[in-house]
């Protein structure tokens, strides 16, 4: 599952929530503007692995993972916490 945030204050609240609920630990990992570029290929690649290779299964992202990457090898769900302004940017991260 992708869940997709606007803003990094959204995206720390949101992964409070998951971690509260259980939904932490290593099956939870963030993507966001900023990350480096070896730290943000590591969180694509856990999220993009088979899951019996790697555990990730959510990955709460802004819209930095909605630039030309690829995420759907195992991902079946998405949810857009926040709706951006602009509908260009809604279809970016749903061609994800």
């Amino acid at each position: 599952m992708i869940i997709f945030t606007e803003y990094r204050a959204t995206q720390n609240w949101l992964m409070g929530i998951l971690a509260g609920h259980g939904f932490g630990g290593d099956r939870l990992m963030t993507m966001y503007g900023g990350m480096d570029t070896d730290q943000r290929e590591a969180v694509k690649a856990a999220f993009q692995a088979d899951p019996k290779e790697s555990p990730v299964r959510i990955l709460l992202a802004t819209d930095a993972a909605s630039e030309g990457i690829d995420l759907q090898n195992h991902c079946h769900l998405m949810i857009h916490a926040e709706i951006p302004w602009n509908p260009n940017r809604l279809e970016q991260r749903n061609g994800r």
